[in-house]
């Protein structure tokens, strides 16, 4: 990224919101893992019910 067409002014507001916008997008990709987690393990539960054991495929 080009910093050079930023203004002193610009640069100093992106080093004060940047901390807390990675923030928030490091926890929207937590929540993702966490959601991509529970449907699988929903997968699980519904092949282990028909007799698949979905860990050796």
């Amino acid at each position: 990224m080009d910093l050079s067409r930023f203004s002193l002014d610009e640069l100093e507001n992106l080093l004060k919101i940047l901390p807390e916008e990675i923030r928030r997008r490091e926890s929207e990709d937590d929540e993702a893992e966490l959601r991509k987690r529970r449907v699988f393990m929903g997968f699980q539960e519904l092949a282990a019910k028909q007799g698949i054991d979905l860990s050796k495929l």
